[in-house]
């Protein structure tokens, strides 16, 4: 098995030769098998364990198990407990997703710091197949039923070439031990449901389902990149213009598309048009004036275009989050993500549609939202507070412009008026390590 996921290694090109890697070890079957064949490749592997406080006693064996294994094999080891619970409910968000995002989040952080070319996830081919039984069940198009990607950004998943039977078979073979979480045999998830219950039934009618699998991802997978291919150059010839503010599609470019349906609907869900709007939207295209809404934008069909734009918060009062993990925000307003160390490769943009923020300052998540008359923030270069409706006035920007505006809060403090001015307390210095840096996508 270690020569097959070599291999894989190799052929995705996943990691360098003897390259530091960042390894999420939970202690179970699959991460245990992980790091054992990273380290007998040759990677420089760095243990991290997430003690999600979830299962009291258990939680802490298990982070024993991890801490012990690491001592006797020489590896170094950091842990990090999270108050997962506190997470979620403060985020409005469920606890595999808060989970999720206080991982990677660290992860992120851990890889900048030991300057690790990768963060290597246990996920395997078994894992994969979940997934799209959840993307079947939930509906999705295509691109949900490829399964799991070998490379998201830093995030690289080794295993996924083989299945947790291949995986079980090889730590019996090596006398590996590992620990069994007992909420993956609880059925409550959805994916232990599919786990535990449906791919068995499954497996009653074809008991090579899990091989049978293998080509029909790959089918899948190789349709998908001609759909998306397909999808890329009809999206060109239909989109007049597009930015922040507003997107303008050619009605007349529209309709001579063969599947005008499909290629609406590609236009416009990463704005929250389902497939049934798009469909009426699209018999709709000759009665100019109508108005459609999505939950965050406008959609209005004049004559010889369908304009798109983002919905004014009434009051201003509506906030968005951008999480420690995420790398791009779509709205309200469109944001590139990246995380950098502050070394002799960075240079510092003097774009006013990017900030570079010194990493440290912030708490997160951080809050996108209106500005408020009355709030203060230090303009970048200034030792003093200014009322944020006074900057605008000093800077002659219009009304409608300001209206228009959203501010980047931490902790309550304003960071960036986006578009316009960083606040002076959480600028990159020569004492930052590691930069945070948010650009207007254009």
């Amino acid at each position: 098995m270690i020569h097959l996921v070599t291999h894989y290694i190799h052929t995705h090109k996943l990691l360098s030769p003897a390259a530091t890697v960042i390894v999420g070890v939970s202690g179970g079957a699959d991460s245990m098998a992980l790091l054992y064949i990273l380290k007998e490749i040759g990677y420089n592997c760095v243990v991290a364990h997430c003690n999600f406080t979830l299962r009291q006693k258990e939680s802490d064996a298990d982070e024993s198990f991890v801490v012990d294994y690491c001592r006797t094999n020489n590896l170094p080891c950091l842990v990090k407990h999270f108050d997962t619970k506190k997470h979620a409910q403060d985020n409005k968000i469920s606890i595999e997703m808060a989970a999720r995002e206080l991982r990677y989040g660290w992860f992120e952080t851990l890889r900048l710091h030991y300057q690790a070319e990768a963060i290597a996830i246990a996920h395997h081919f078994n894992d994969s197949i979940e997934t799209i039984l959840i993307n079947l069940i939930n509906g999705t198009g295509i691109n949900g039923l490829t399964g799991i990607k070998p490379i998201n950004g830093h995030i690289i998943r080794p295993l996924l070439c083989v299945n947790r039977k291949e995986i079980e078979d090889f730590l019996q073979k090596k006398h590996l031990h590992f620990i069994t979480d007992s909420s993956n045999v609880e059925n409550i998830y959805t994916r232990n449901k599919i786990r535990n219950i449906l791919i068995p039934q499954i497996e009653e009618i074809n008991p090579s389902f899990i091989n049978t699998m293998q080509g029909t991802i790959h089918n899948l997978t190789t349709s998908a990149t001609i759909y998306n291919s397909y999808i890329e150059l009809k999206l060109k010839d239909i989109i007049e213009s597009s930015s922040n503010n507003q997107v303008k599609i050619s009605i007349n470019q529209l309709l001579k598309e063969e599947h005008a349906d499909t290629v609406l609907y590609e236009a416009l869900k990463t704005y929250n048009f389902s497939p049934k709007l798009c469909a009426s939207i699209l018999n709709n295209v000759a009665n100019s004036g109508k108005e459609y809404l999505s939950p965050t934008h406008k959609l209005l069909i004049d004559r010889d275009f369908i304009f798109l734009t983002p919905i004014k918060e009434k009051n201003d009062t509506h906030t968005y989050y951008i999480q420690q993990s995420d790398s791009s925000i779509e709205f309200p307003i469109k944001l590139n993500i990246n995380i950098l160390r502050n070394d002799a490769s960075f240079h510092l943009s003097k774009k006013s549609t990017c900030a570079c923020i010194d990493y440290s300052l912030l708490k997160f998540p951080l809050t996108i939202r209106r500005w408020k008359k009355g709030e203060r923030f230090y303009p970048l270069g200034m030792k003093q507070s200014k009322k944020v409706s006074d900057f605008f006035v000093d800077n002659k920007i219009p009304t409608w412009e300001k209206e228009k505006c959203w501010i980047i809060e931490s902790n309550g403090n304003i960071v960036w008026i986006i578009g316009y001015r960083l606040d002076d307390r959480y600028k990159v210095t020569t004492s930052t390590s590691i930069i945070f840096k948010i650009s207007v996508k254009e």
